[in-house]
Parts: C-alpha cells; sequence; structure tokens
C-alpha cells in the first residue's frame, strides 16, 4: 500500500509540474502574441501614415512647380505687348492650384486624424505638416508657393515595446515628378523620447 501512495504522489508531483510547464509556455506564447500584435498594429500604422504623406508631399511640390511656373509666366506675359490677356490665364491657373493645395493640406490633415483616431500613436508633429501654415491657411512665399518649414523631417511612432522612426528628405520635392527619400528605423524602446522638431 505504501508503494502505490508513493507511485501516486509520484504522478500527481509530474501531472503538478507538468501543468505548471504548460501554463508558463502558455503564458509565454500569450506574450509573444500580444508582442506580434503590437508590432503588426505600429508598422500597419506607420505603412498608411508613410503612404498620405508621400502622396501629399508628392502632389504639393507638383503644385508648388506649376505655381512658380505660372507666376513666371505671368510677370513675362505681362511685359510682352499683346499677351496681357495670356498673363491674365496665368494668374487664374496659379489662383486654382493655390485653392487646390489648401485642399490637399484639408484633405490630409483629415485624413491623419482619422488614422489617430483608430488608434495610431503618431507623433504629434505629424500633424503640423511639413509646410507653414498660418491657422489652417499655407504660408505663401514671394511667388505664391507654399512654403515648406525645412528639408529634413524625422517622425517617431511608439507603441511599447517597440518604436519606428519615419525621415523624410525633401531636397527634390518642387519637380513635375518629386523624388522623396522615405526611410523606416524599427528599434526596441522602453520609453518615449520624441524625436522630431517643429
Amino acid at each position: 500500500m505504501n508503494q502505490r501512495g508513493e507511485a501516486l504522489l509520484f504522478c500527481v508531483l509530474i501531472l503538478t509540474l507538468l501543468s505548471g510547464l504548460l501554463t508558463l509556455c502558455g503564458l509565454e506564447l500569450q506574450r509573444s502574441f500580444r508582442q506580434l500584435e503590437t508590432r503588426t498594429k505600429l508598422i500597419l500604422c506607420v505603412k498608411e501614415t508613410k503612404g498620405e504623406t508621400k502622396q501629399f508631399i508628392k502632389r504639393m511640390g507638383q503644385s508648388n512647380w506649376m505655381i512658380k511656373n505660372a507666376s513666371r509666366a505671368q510677370y513675362l506675359m505681362a511685359i510682352i505687348p499683346g499677351f496681357q490677356g495670356a498673363s491674365l490665364k496665368a494668374r487664374e491657373v496659379k489662383k486654382a492650384t493655390q485653392k487646390y493645395q489648401q485642399a490637399l493640406l484639408t484633405k490630409y490633415l483629415g485624413t491623419l486624424a482619422a488614422i489617430k483616431l483608430r488608434g495610431c500613436p503618431m507623433d504629434v508633429q505629424l500633424m503640423k505638416s511639413p509646410f507653414e501654415t498660418v491657422l489652417t491657411s499655407l504660408k505663401r512665399g514671394n511667388q505664391g508657393e507654399a512654403l515648406l518649414r525645412k528639408n529634413l523631417w524625422k517622425y517617431s511612432f511608439f507603441l511599447n515595446p517597440y518604436s519606428l522612426t519615419m525621415e523624410l528628405d525633401l531636397k527634390r520635392w518642387e519637380t513635375p515628378n518629386p523624388v522623396l527619400e522615405l526611410k523606416v528605423e524599427e528599434r526596441l524602446a522602453t520609453s518615449y523620447f520624441p524625436s522630431s522638431f517643429p
């Protein structure tokens, strides 16, 4: 009877150890799944934001190029006799393109706000947009073009324990076919220190 009791006790001990081991494995799998879910959410957020930002800046660059050329054409045609009517047309094109840029900014900021409402942990600097604004209107240069705040932007997205940094280089953005250099870097992080600047 004593041997059977010892064997039964040993089996119960082994079953308890196996049960504890399975519980620990289950908890580790659950933690890994949550981290993978967090990382996936962050990557999808950055991907969507990156696509929206890239399209916005490309369209702004193309329209800025158009505004500058329309402005040059307007001044040139104004001084050539007989082309004053064409000068007025160039001015109308410029005004229409400026309205288009304003609509682009409004749509872009609205899209970013919608992405943020869905739980995207985006950098607040992104909501400022890379362009200078006065309230909700674009600040304009001498030729009527939208003014860029600076050529290099860095935005951070943080969702514990991951941090993604999006770097945007805008050196060649004002052309009919803008070239944008956009890099994203991922790293593990334990605290959030914003790396963007106003």
